[in-house]
């Protein structure tokens, strides 16, 4: 059984319509942008909106770049200071991927780094059909913030090709390696993925999970392009 929740929560307070175009969403800080999503869960979703996790702490956050040895992108701490990743899996960004707060991405980029120190000396090829993004099998550079826990994962890419964007987001799996381009930027990604669940392009099953029932944004390849 699913919903199809193509409505606008909360009118008075968003006074936004299903016909409003992406710029109105893009033209949002990240503060209001999960004040939106905020009001659609508590509507629509009451699981997703409890699983939102608290702000992450400011020593949490110096923690989290410390470990990463990067200087996060400014919307992506933005969003973590409204919200440290989520209580179980109740918010997926798509199909079946949600937040991790700042542990779980530690614990992640961790994994993965040595997964890829691994491959180092194999002759395997890791070139990428994508030229934002470098010929790796990963880098120590790419910062998951979303995961499927199925090999797939959401990452931030702070060290970009010479055509690519510091902060561009990307789509990973474990076998596949990189799947696609998510956006320019978390800002980007996060104001697409809010137009969409407003624009009625989810359903909700009854385990809380996400899945487009038109086609979304992140269907369009290369579309911010």
């Amino acid at each position: 059984m699913t919903s199809n929740p193509n409505t606008m929560p909360n009118q008075d307070q968003t006074n936004m319509s299903q016909e409003d175009t992406s710029s109105d969403f893009e033209n949002l800080s990240i503060k209001e942008l999960w004040k939106l999503v905020e009001n659609w869960y508590r509507e629509y979703c009451p699981d997703a909106y409890n699983s939102l996790g608290p702000p992450i702490r400011t020593e949490e956050l110096q923690e989290l770049e410390t470990k990463l040895g990067v200087k996060l992108p400014a919307d992506y701490k933005e969003s973590l200071l409204l919200h440290n990743g989520t209580i179980g899996e109740y918010f997926p960004f798509l199909e079946t991927h949600h937040c991790i707060c700042h542990k779980e991405v530690i614990s992640e980029w961790e994994c993965m780094v040595s997964l890829s120190k691994q491959f180092e000396n194999d002759d395997l090829d890791f070139t990428s059909d994508l030229p934002e993004f470098r010929d790796v099998y990963w880098s120590s550079k790419w910062i998951p913030f979303a995961v499927d826990g199925d090999g797939q994962s959401y990452f931030i890419d702070l060290d970009p090709t010479s055509v690519g964007n510091v902060g561009q987001l990307g789509s990973f799996d474990n076998e596949l390696g990189i799947e696609r381009l998510l956006g320019k930027s978390f800002q980007e990604f996060f104001s697409n993925y809010v137009r969409d669940i407003y624009c009625g392009k989810y359903s909700i099953d009854e385990e809380g999970f996400f899945w487009p029932t038109k086609q979304s944004h992140f269907e369009l390849k290369h579309s911010w392009t």
